[in-house]
């Protein structure tokens, strides 16, 4: 085998000689040159730099399997990153802060099809505390990244087309918004609420391919009790929604007619809802020098696909198309910590977790019998799969105070 793949039969090099070379610097000013208005600026700067030499991998064994030769040489990815943030504090009214600030976030690297990529961010939030029983918080940020140096070459290498962008690197422009509410009628108990939206939207030149654009809304309430020193316990409940829109054509390689035949294209909607749940009770002074937790968190997830496009039309017509059914979780934890000091700075500590988690994938669970599988020969390369489990542990800790 070494005389037809002679670049197995030993390594390039007796070491890899890695070797990166890294700048990192921060510079911050504040001023405050009156109780009216405050200034805050800070620049950041990031370096990488890889000078590993080439290593020829041209040669290689695909997943322990047999020898090809259809790899290649490795590649030295350079970043280079400059942050620079400018906010300015308005205190016109009492008890209240208006914020008001701009950020450009710029970055150049090597191996992207993008080099260069530049977001500039304004963002604006007002605090305000009115009184003793209310606590408001606004916030909004808008976000366009501009993109430079753009190699559709990059793209189509990979077999791709070349429409196709990298929702991380594409040109994109980001709107989210945040409003929190707290309320404390009175000095032992307190009401969180809070919402936040926000929404991506990829429509760069020539974007015609992978994610669209993403939208998200996040619902919390919480509460707070603490009627006196040795009791404190609470509970709050979150719900997420996540929608995002892709699009894809399922063609042969040129010059096959497929490739650039719209009929060929689809889309998907994904949806995802997240239900999450934690109550506390925490016990400082249960017993002298005995500290009591007790926690319990829920969540679930429900992910949904809803698939379009003409080529999912066509496929359907034939009864050829089966769509991916929803993949569901749910994820409990209950868990109780004892705290016993021996003195001021040496205590000793129990604690004891109990897990279980159950999920409906249609990736790692036989769609036939139910039963959990893994797929090794579906790209489950380590042979790890979201299998549902019960697990229990317990914890013994010696603690040290400073």
């Amino acid at each position: 085998i070494y005389a037809q793949f002679p670049g197995l039969a030993k390594l390039p090099r007796a070491t890899a000689e890695a070797e990166v070379h890294g700048v990192n610097a921060m510079f911050n000013f504040t001023s405050r040159p009156n109780r009216y208005f405050g200034l805050r600026m800070r620049y950041r700067f990031n370096d990488h730099r890889n000078l590993t030499p080439e290593f020829d991998a041209v040669e290689y064994v695909r997943f322990d399997a047999v020898p090809e030769e259809t790899g290649g040489e490795t590649e030295n990815f350079n970043v280079r990153q400059n942050t620079f943030d400018l906010t300015g504090t308005l205190n016109l009214i009492k008890y209240t802060a208006i914020n008001v600030g701009y950020t450009y976030d710029g970055f150049t690297r090597t191996g992207r099809a993008f080099s260069d990529m530049n977001d500039y961010t304004f963002k604006t939030s007002v605090d305000t505390v009115g009184n003793q029983y209310v606590t408001l918080r606004g916030a909004y940020e808008h976000t366009n990244r501009i993109g430079a140096g753009f190699s559709e070459a990059s793209i189509e290498e990979g077999g791709a087309q070349g429409g196709l962008r990298f929702y991380d690197e594409a040109d994109r422009q980001r709107n989210k918004g945040t409003l929190l509410v707290v309320l404390t009628p009175i000095s032992i108990l307190d009401f969180t609420a809070s919402v936040s939206k926000g929404k991506d939207v990829y429509n760069g030149e020539g974007h015609e391919f992978g994610l669209l654009d993403n939208a998200n809304t996040n619902y919390t309430l919480a509460i707070s009790v603490s009627p006196n020193d040795a009791v404190d316990f609470g509970a709050s409940y979150g719900r997420d929604r996540v929608v995002t829109d892709q699009k894809s054509r399922n063609a042969n390689p040129p010059p096959d007619a497929s490739w650039t035949d719209p009929t060929r294209d689809w889309t998907v909607k994904n949806e995802e809802l997240v239900n999450n749940v934690d109550i506390y009770l925490n016990l400082p002074k249960l017993i002298e020098k005995t500290t009591v937790k007790f926690n319990y968190d829920y969540a679930d997830s429900d992910n949904g696909y809803l698939f379009g496009g003409p080529r999912i039309t066509a496929l359907a017509a034939l009864g050829q198309f089966i769509p991916l059914p929803n993949v569901t979780n749910t994820w409990r934890k209950a868990s109780a910590d004892l705290q016993y000091h021996l003195s001021k700075k040496i205590g000793l500590a129990l604690a004891y977790w109990y897990e279980k988690f159950d999920v409906n994938d249609y990736a790692t669970i036989n769609l036939t019998s139910g039963q959990p599988r893994i797929d090794y020969l579906g790209s489950i390369s380590t042979g790890y799969g979201n299998r549902p489990y019960k697990g229990s542990t317990a914890f013994a800790r010696v603690l040290y105070f400073f």
